[in-house]
């Protein structure tokens, strides 16, 4: 493990426990994305993928919905949506709140 390694990981684990519900869903954890500026986790279930992150560059987290899971390019669930805060702790109960939503209504 590098210095770098040791600054960003917890966000990985943060993301990994504060999104743990997935696997009421049938999502599993995948893996990490590594990047220092946009690091995220992404989940998957038989149908599709999740991308949850935070972009430091914008203050912002992100949500990305990959249908199939395989998908090279996703779909940017928070487009158009106004988060509350700057850090991800301001935002990411309001990410869950949507993020349920979805998957209730789509029954994912």
């Amino acid at each position: 493990m590098n210095d770098g390694d040791a600054v960003f990981k917890p966000i990985y684990k943060k993301i990994a426990e504060d999104f743990a519900f997935l696997s009421d869903y049938d999502y599993r954890f995948e893996c990490n994305w590594i990047h220092h500026v946009h690091p995220s986790v992404k989940f998957k279930s038989n149908k599709e993928g999740l991308s949850i992150g935070f972009d430091r560059e914008e203050n912002r987290m992100t949500l990305y919905r990959y249908i199939p899971a395989e998908a090279y390019s996703g779909i940017d669930m928070l487009k158009g949506i106004s988060l509350t805060g700057k850090k991800y702790k301001d935002q990411v109960e309001q990410v869950k709140e949507i993020l349920l939503k979805v998957l209730k209504e789509f029954g994912s």
